[in-house]
């Protein structure tokens, strides 16, 4: 287990001067409530829609806005990631007379997403989420290792609610020997990442992907009859402890970038998205505890912090914003745009930073879980409550007043794909588990 030295980590927080307030309890109660009404709205038999208003509209652009020309219907899809993350939102409803209710939906997504698990325990990125003949239809057809690790995060969750329940046993086990089958193992001359996907980009391997997959390895070792029923189908080199050691060498290994102090993107991807920050800490935990101060530098000690933009933190370091171009003469889909008037869209720069309310909510969480583990061990953590509680008000200021909450501000490209403005699954369930506390990649040990 490789930690930092006592002598490296000199939390001072002397940079982070800040002049933050934490919202009321009345107000964040409020939020909460808000949040889980707009997920409601958004639920369908057993799905969430994952956008509130997207419209996926045909532009031609004049005088450099791209005007409206072809209005289509609302994006129905149902993301994979969101299913996954209103399972776990659901099954946290604390709310009077709802929970109940809550958790029933929390079944009857997890039961459809069982339903719809590829023979080879992987799922696809989308399905349509509607009340129409198409509802349940493949939307996407990439069967992408990061999704799928959540709904094993999210039947872990379930799991940890009902330990006597086996409903998702088999389906659990399933996803482990996905992960297994797909990973470039040390043993064999790899790095031991799980690649990206097994019907595309076999060559990639995302950090983010492996990171969600620690845990969730994690998750069924600490589950005895998981652990056990696992691995009476997964042996030797695809045993549960063998793929969990083969990524924890890609992660502290290969990526791990020991002169900036941070994971770095995926294989042979130098990029610096915020996750490898939030996602790091909060997957690793006390197994890498350098994940917990490269947070801690970047985020807190740096002032200004090159993730931070306007009370709220943007995708990627500042210097990835700065390389990348700005895309005034691509289609549509990537163009850089806000909402104007009518339907109309408004060219932006995407070398200027935007505010990604869901990796806000991640980082509230992580910074929540590193809090703890530096607190116990008697350092001064003030300056890592004031982030908490400057992004704890942004998020509250942001939420719409249905209870939703953006994917971003700008919409910008954030170098890996192009983020949207319209309300979003994942940026209002990451609004609930931050302020609850929740950290989704350990749903097994505690919130913070």
């Amino acid at each position: 287990m490789k930690r930092l030295a006592k002598a490296l980590i000199k939390l001072t927080f002397a940079a982070a001067s800040l002049n933050a307030f934490a919202a009321t309890p009345s107000q964040i109660d409020t939020a909460v409530a808000n949040a889980y009404g707009w997920l409601d709205g958004q639920y369908l038999g057993g799905c969430v829609q994952s956008y509130k208003n997207d419209y996926n509209d045909q532009y031609t652009i004049e005088n450099g806005v791209y005007k409206l020309v072809v209005p289509r219907a609302p994006d129905d899809r149902g993301y994979t990631y969101d299913q996954a993350l209103a399972v776990i939102a659901y099954l946290q409803d604390r709310r009077p007379g709802n929970r109940q209710h809550s958790a029933t939906k929390a079944l009857a997504i997890l039961s459809r997403l069982k339903a719809a698990q590829n023979a080879e325990g992987s799922w696809y990125t989308a399905y349509t989420c509607s009340t129409s003949n198409a509802n349940g239809a493949v939307a996407e057809p990439f069967t992408d290792v990061g999704p799928t690790a959540w709904v094993g995060l999210a039947a872990l969750a379930y799991k940890a609610r009902n330990p006597g329940d086996t409903t998702f046993d088999d389906m659990i086990v399933a996803i482990a020997r996905y992960v297994s089958s797909n990973q470039w193992k040390t043993q064999w001359g790899g790095d031991g990442a799980v690649n990206f996907a097994s019907n595309r980009l076999q060559s990639v391997a995302s950090t983010e992907h492996n990171l969600d997959l620690y845990a969730f390895l994690k998750g069924i070792r600490a589950n005895s009859a998981l652990y056990a029923r696992a691995n009476a189908s997964l042996a030797g080199d695809y045993s549960i402890d063998s793929t969990l050691g083969n990524i924890y060498i890609f992660l502290t290994n290969n990526v791990w970038n020991a002169a900036e102090l941070h994971f770095n993107g995926g294989r042979n991807d130098g990029k610096f998205p915020t996750d490898m920050l939030t996602f790091g800490a909060a997957s690793m935990g006390d197994d890498f505890n350098n994940a917990y101060y490269s947070l801690v530098r970047w985020a807190v000690e740096t002032s200004p912090s090159p993730f931070e933009y306007s009370g709220g933190v943007d995708f990627v370091h500042s210097r990835e914003r700065a390389n990348q171009g700005t895309y005034f003469n691509a289609w549509y889909d990537y163009f850089s745009a806000s909402s104007g008037a009518n339907g109309d869209l408004i060219i932006v720069n995407d070398k200027l930073q935007d505010a990604w309310y869901e990796g806000t909510g991640q980082m509230m969480v992580a910074l929540k879980m590193v809090k703890a583990f530096y607190a116990s061990l008697g350092w001064s953590t003030w300056a890592i409550q004031g982030k908490i509680d400057l992004y704890l008000d942004n998020l509250v200021a942001q939420q719409q007043g249905d209870g939703g909450l953006s994917y971003s501000d700008r919409g910008s490209s954030n170098t890996y794909f192009r983020m949207k403005t319209a309300s979003a699954v994942s940026a209002t369930t990451w609004l609930i588990f931050a302020v609850r506390g929740f950290n989704c990649f350990y749903p097994f040990v505690r919130t913070y």
